[in-house]
């Protein structure tokens, strides 16, 4: 399919992340790591066009693995989005300062999604994130 992308999802959870993985799985390749360690492997053996990492993860860091990702020459390049899935008052106080501190890392966009979110209106909300990279893969 032209403009299908090779995405990386690293989520250790569901909600949110089940609502962006069905979202983008209607016209994108997805591939959901669960771990460091597992996204890790995926991304040495794949050739992902984008890595989406949920912003809270229960035993591991978020920045722990944008650090490794942006460490690796090969995968400088790689669109690295960050996402938080979730209504609670303590995630969205966070919001401003996991912001910050991940563009600062070297992530592409930071996106807000509740559990509820519409598939199609999340669809649409991550490609413009990545416009970019869609464009340029639908001109190879």
């Amino acid at each position: 399919m032209k403009g299908t992308l090779q995405i990386l999802i690293l989520d250790d959870e569901r909600g949110g992340i089940q609502h962006l993985h069905n979202a983008l799985s209607v016209k994108h390749s997805v591939t959901w790591t669960r771990t460091i360690s597992e996204a890790s492997k995926a991304i040495d053996l794949g050739d992902f066009d984008v890595i989406i990492c949920g912003t809270h993860l229960l035993n591991e860091s978020m920045f722990e693995f944008l650090k490794d990702v942006r460490d690796k020459a090969a995968n400088k390049q790689i669109p690295f989005v960050c996402f938080r899935s979730g209504a609670s008052a303590y995630a969205k106080a966070n919001d401003p300062q996991i912001e910050y501190t991940s563009q600062l890392m070297g992530a592409n966009a930071y996106i807000v999604a509740d559990y509820e979110t519409d598939t199609v209106a999340l669809l649409a909300e991550v490609e413009a994130a990545l416009e970019s990279v869609i464009r340029s893969k639908n001109e190879t």
